[in-house]
């Protein structure tokens, strides 16, 4: 069984940094804390993706994000639903 590994976000005030989300490369970002719904969404999807593959250019995490953000708000995800009980592909 591999090692599960998960990424830890937190939520703080960014407005003088300029940006709705940070990812420094140690398993946490970090999210304005004003951020709501799909935006929240949004930028903790870019932000995951930051972390997950460092060499990805801004424009192709934006991109990337973008799409992951539609697809799963599309389907109905959101933070509501809180079951876990099914394990994930690495576990």
């Amino acid at each position: 069984m591999s090692q599960r590994k998960t990424i830890k976000v937190t939520y703080q005030k960014l407005g003088r940094s300029g940006a709705w989300g940070l990812s420094e490369g140690f398993g946490e970002i970090f999210v304005d804390e004003k951020l709501r719904g799909k935006k929240q969404f949004e930028i903790i999807i870019h932000e995951m993706l930051h972390e997950l593959f460092p060499a990805l250019e801004e424009k192709e995490v934006e991109q990337k994000a973008a799409i992951m953000t539609r697809t799963l708000w599309k389907e109905g995800f959101r933070k509501i639903d809180n079951h876990d009980k099914d394990k994930l592909q690495d576990e």
